[in-house]
């Protein structure tokens, strides 16, 4: 049994607000100092997903995700878009446990050619415990979560520092 989603974007935008980088680096924080201007953009986006069942009790999940957003007048790439990106994990479960391990991979020269100012990590991982168990009127969920457990840096898209 397997499940298998997908979907694309296209979108084309007059007057997107983005921040344009100045170069310039605030001395008490050192972020660096933006500015916020308005232009023509288009995004072009497509993500994927699958779920396979590969023995009685285990899953296997992947996903991957990729969008391109540029300023089309000045055919630039727009700042602080994701990398290309892609998550790979398995799904055991046993009666009332599931263990799900994921590894998330994040493409590095992309992310250098477009990103400069936020370096991204190649590999981050993701595992996590639960175990459930139904009383009367209500399912209880507990879990145990731990991220980028290989201790690698990795910083968010969206993030100045």
């Amino acid at each position: 049994m397997a499940a298998l989603e997908g979907s694309g974007l296209l979108l084309h935008l007059r007057d997107f607000v983005y921040t344009a980088f100045t170069g310039a680096t605030d001395p008490g924080s050192h972020l660096p100092i933006v500015n916020y201007a308005q232009a023509t953009s288009r995004f072009v986006g497509t993500e994927a997903s699958v779920e396979a069942k590969v023995a009685t009790t285990l899953w296997l999940n992947a996903k991957v995700d990729y969008v391109r957003a540029e300023l089309t007048e000045l055919n630039k790439p727009l700042p602080r878009i994701p990398p290309l990106r892609g998550t790979l994990g398995l799904d055991w479960r046993y009666k009332q446990f599931s263990v799900r391990p994921e590894m998330v991979l994040v493409d590095g020269k992309l992310v250098s050619s477009i990103m400069r100012h936020l370096p991204l990590a190649m590999v981050s991982s993701i595992s996590t415990l639960r175990y459930t168990f139904v009383t009367t009127r209500v399912a209880h969920i507990l879990s145990l979560s731990g991220q980028n457990l290989t201790d690698k840096l990795y910083r968010n898209h969206l993030s100045f520092n």
